[in-house]
């Protein structure tokens, strides 16, 4: 926006200074065509003057002022004489408008120049607030105006009729703050105020509002939008007084309130709307059509909020009877347990109390060996598949007694007990846990060495390397095999006859061992049969 400019000659504005001030003050005999600005948009002055030399230049009014004539001349006297010459010249009036002409008066578009002055940086002047001046409207609210001869505001402020104060029991008409582009208009105010013998808002600063003041009987029906106010900040609602601070009358019969200093969403007050209600439990408001009564809550709760437990609806927030269980979701909190092994919360009613951990097993991690029941992941059991590339055949389960264990210690592939098994008195888990899980190398079932393997689907095998000094097997390693188109080893024991478990194996003196490279007491170093 380009910058409305009014110019004024220095000359001229000090001569009438010195006549209303018995003063003598000159203007600077080395400066030339001296010129005051008034930039009207900005509220704001300037000075422009050649100097002896020519050159044209340009000050504030107040350096000038004060180095070039006097620091003694008053700087704010010189801006009332420029302020009230552009107002002769503009044709201000003062005027009180009926309450309908509210949101004229407040609309920025209708200002002289906007964002200047108090008037101008007002919270109420948009049209997201042109809604809720129907509060002033409906409470016959007048305002009064100062306007120019092209109906443009210059300043605005409220008169509210039949104003209470706790301290007087009789009636008066309040202005309240008034807001204007520019404090040169205050006294036409002044003049108004006195005429009528109104009471009045202090200063135009916020927040100078005399306490206990009131005004009864408001018309709030079908409200939901109100406005920021100075004077009256507080609405006792439920009754229909609003009063400038908190007072208590018999009138107020509940002491509820609202601050009537919101201005986001055009000062929206969710709890006047009687299409939205507090949420049971959060008490945030919603809308009614997305929520439903739940009977237990006497309230509403949001359908996104709603858990059904066995046809019950509870609210997701309600700590206190439903609770969010890893396992299960939603369910009622004396329903709700932690689960052996994984301390995962979960529904007993989805479960079953296993004797072996005096805990509750969930129905998908259940695993009965023997008519006990043990945890998926407890580390006394392990899943079997002998075929594990084949989909179609389930795995079997087992507990670690019942298998051979793949391992390369001291303890040659020693039976496990129900207790456990450790590499040294300082390790304390047990090998096999540590050991990689067993995987098939083929179809029909060869193993890697480490991994538990059940005795019912296992056989044992020498891999033939020898000690020398005790002449006897350092270790063995346990495979799997179907049992079927078996191969005899050195020991007795069976595998599998295939391309693929022949690549394992060697004959020497017409006896299959492990194929590896290994040594006999004599050290003499053997050739692999193919």
């Amino acid at each position: 926006m380009a910058n409305i400019e009014k110019k004024y000659k220095f000359g001229d504005i000090l001569k009438e200074y010195n006549e209303e001030h018995y003063s003598r003050h000159i203007a600077p005999v080395d400066k030339f065509n001296v010129t005051i600005v008034y930039v009207i948009n900005k509220n704001s002055f300037f000075v422009t003057y050649t100097d002896k030399d020519g050159h044209k230049l340009s000050t504030g009014l107040e350096d000038f002022i004060y180095y070039q004539v006097s620091h003694s001349c008053n700087i704010s006297d010189i801006k009332r004489i420029i302020y009230s010459k552009e107002e002769e010249s503009l044709n201000l009036k003062i005027e009180i408008w009926p309450p309908n002409k509210i949101r004229y008066a407040y609309l920025s578009s209708n200002y002289f120049i906007k964002d200047v002055g108090h008037l101008g940086k007002s919270c109420m002047r948009s049209k997201e607030h042109q809604k809720s001046l129907n509060f002033y409207v409906k409470n016959n609210v007048r305002i009064v105006v100062i306007t120019d001869d092209r109906n443009k505001i210059h300043a605005r402020a409220l008169l509210w009729n039949n104003v209470k104060s706790i301290k007087n029991k009789e009636v008066f008409t309040y202005l309240d703050r008034i807001y204007t582009r520019s404090d040169s208009l205050i006294p036409l105010y002044s003049k108004l105020i006195t005429e009528n013998s109104w009471t009045k808002y202090e200063s135009t600063s916020p927040g100078n509002a005399a306490n206990n003041l009131y005004k009864d009987n408001l018309n709030i029906k079908g409200m939901c939008h109100l406005p920021f106010t100075d004077t009256f900040k507080y609405l006792y609602y439920k009754d229909n007084i609003v009063a400038s601070s908190q007072i208590k009358i018999k009138a107020i019969k509940c002491l509820d309130y609202l601050s009537l200093t919101q201005v986001g969403e055009g000062g929206y007050f969710p709890s006047l709307d009687p299409n939205r209600t507090q949420e049971a439990i959060t008490d945030e408001y919603i809308s009614k059509k997305d929520a439903i009564f739940v009977k237990r809550y006497n309230g509403f709760v949001l359908k996104r909020n709603i858990i059904d437990i066995n046809g019950n609806y509870y609210s997701c927030h309600d700590r206190d009877k439903i609770i969010n269980t890893e396992i299960d979701g939603y369910v009622l909190k004396e329903n709700s347990v932690n689960e052996a092994i994984t301390y995962k919360t979960m529904n007993k009613e989805n479960g079953e109390f296993s004797t072996k951990y005096n805990g509750w097993i969930h129905k998908s991690n259940i695993i009965n060996i023997g008519n006990i029941l043990y945890h998926k992941q407890d580390p006394d059991i392990i899943c079997f598949k002998i075929e594990a590339n084949t989909k179609s055949k389930a795995a079997d389960w087992f507990h670690i007694s019942e298998c051979f264990i793949n391992y390369d210690r001291v303890e040659l592939n020693k039976e496990l007990t129900m207790g456990k098994l450790y590499s040294s008195s300082k390790d304390f888990m047990p090998y096999w846990a540590r050991s990689s899980v067993y995987d098939a190398t083929n179809r029909q079932g060869v193993l890697t060495k480490r991994g538990l393997i059940p005795k019912k689907y296992a056989i044992i095998v020498y891999n033939l390397i020898y000690n020398t000094s005790s002449n006897k097997l350092i270790y063995q390693e346990v495979y799997c095999t179907n049992r079927s188109g078996t191969i005899q080893l050195v020991s007795g024991e069976l595998v599998i006859d295939s391309f693929n478990n022949r690549k394992h194996l060697k004959k020497f003196n017409n006896k299959y061992y492990i194929r590896e490279n290994f040594k006999l007491s004599d050290k003499k170093q053997l050739l692999l049969f193919k």
